[in-house]
């Protein structure tokens, strides 16, 4: 049998039990722990465009603690003959130890099962936008644990790091949606609060969904305390500015080795770079929120905390409603864009 308990001043789960001898089986149990179930679209944001999920945990127990678990998923595309069957995948974790572990389980590894056996179920990696509940179990072996689970978030996948190239100049409205998809910073210009109206610009790192998910509005990160919080709280008004020149995979191995933009400089025409005016607003919708979390942390797994709520200085997520677009990505000055025209492009378009 087993317990979970949050701990709200650590922020942790804590998950703590005993795999015992099931006596009219003379075998090994199973504890599992799991969150609620959630409809479609209700609560889980989609998680296509992704490739593994990462849980952040501590193995509290003593050396000689059960070292073996499994993640569990359930999604409403099971097939109805194996109603509340799931798919899992094994992991195991280090014992008698406080250290922080990361777990990297990739969708491939995850397998269909009802009642303990594995049948014949649809792909994990085709059902991640349809997840019910998630959670994690131990099985088959006898013993004590005690996990401290911190968070479950998404890994992208390799190809969504992997920069495609550019769609032609003649194609403005899809070459301008490839350079946000695949940008991971922006600079961020406001009216400066703390400069007395003076201009301010500011770097933050963005995500414009993955694969599919893409919108072309990208979703970024302020702490309250931030400059740019504090200005777009007084004034809303903002410009993001991407730089093709930002895109460090953007090389020409046959012409100039390493180079960006074709070898030219940053502000030749042909490196394109795009801005975004318009006013900066709060997610508020809990949908919105999570898919901004599963995007940040998908693109930049170096910085958890844009998965899991935010800094501890407490902060929000942000969009940018679109006003107007400047674009130049070749020679003749700006070329024309709307914003219709560019929220049109479907991602196919410039992220194969």
């Amino acid at each position: 049998m087993s317990t979970a308990t949050t701990d709200t001043t650590n922020k942790v789960l804590v998950w703590q039990g005993e795999v015992a001898i099931v006596t009219f089986l003379n075998a090994p149990g199973f504890c599992t722990v799991r969150s609620e179930t959630i409809g479609d679209g209700q609560g889980f944001p989609s998680l296509v465009g992704t490739s593994a999920l990462q849980l952040q945990l501590k193995n509290a127990g003593t050396a000689g603690s059960l070292t073996n678990f499994e993640a569990q998923i359930h999604t409403s595309g099971e097939p109805a003959q194996f109603a509340e069957g799931s798919y899992s995948a094994k992991f195991t974790v280090k014992a008698g130890t406080s250290q922080m572990q990361t777990i990297l389980v990739n969708w491939s590894d995850f397998v269909f099962t009802w009642r303990g056996q594995k049948e014949q179920g649809p792909p994990l990696v085709d059902q991640l936008d349809k997840i019910t509940r998630i959670g994690l179990g131990s099985s088959g072996v006898v013993g004590k644990f005690d996990l401290q689970l911190v968070s479950f978030s998404a890994m992208a996948s390799p190809s969504a790091s992997y920069i495609a190239d550019p769609p032609p100049h003649e194609q403005v409205a899809a070459r301008a949606r490839w350079l946000v998809y695949h940008s991971l910073w922006t600079s961020v210009g406001t009216v400066s609060a703390h400069l007395n109206g003076k201009p301010w610009g500011n770097v933050r790192s963005v995500a414009d969904g993955l694969g599919s998910n893409s919108t072309g509005l990208p979703v970024f990160y302020l702490p309250t305390p931030d400059p740019t919080s504090i200005d777009v709280a007084a004034n809303s008004h903002a410009t993001l500015s991407f730089s093709e020149a930002s895109l460090v995979n953007r090389v020409t191995p046959k012409s100039r080795p390493g180079m960006r933009c074709g070898g030219m400089d940053a502000e030749d025409p042909t490196c394109a770079r795009l801005h975004m005016y318009g006013k900066i607003r709060a997610l508020t919708d809990k949908t919105h929120i999570d898919q901004a979390m599963v995007d940040l942390g998908a693109r930049h797994p170096l910085a958890p905390w844009l998965a899991t709520g935010g800094a501890h200085t407490g902060g929000a997520y942000y969009t940018i409603d679109v006003d107007s677009l400047f674009i130049i990505d070749y020679y003749g000055g700006q070329a024309p864009l709307s914003l219709k025209d560019y929220l049109a492009v479907e991602s196919f378009e410039f992220r194969d």
